[in-house]
């Protein structure tokens, strides 16, 4: 687990935006701020997991002809306990 961590996330771009639906209904954002986050802390990463703060979501299921469909393993954290994985966060300002 915290091997995947350390690959696939070892840099997260994170941005808050404000959203709009123009008037030709097309979706607008706003980006208000951008961080990026690197170097990851896996103890943090077992600590949130025995915590309960990142949960295992096993993204299988059986399709209607009987064969499974499976899109493998995926980490779910809210979005305020992600910035806690990390050691180093930087404000990009945007």
């Amino acid at each position: 687990m915290v091997g995947k961590l350390m690959s696939k996330l070892s840099r997260v771009l994170f941005v808050i935006a404000e959203r709009r639906f123009a008037e030709s209904s097309e979706e607008e954002f706003l980006y208000n701020e951008a961080y990026i986050l690197t170097d990851p802390i896996p103890r943090n990463f077992i600590n949130a997991f025995k915590s309960g703060k990142v949960g295992i979501d096993l993204r299988m299921h059986l399709k209607e002809n009987g064969t499974v469909r499976n899109r493998g393993t995926a980490f779910r954290i809210k979005e305020i306990d992600l910035w806690d994985l990390y050691s180093n966060i930087r404000n990009l300002g945007i």
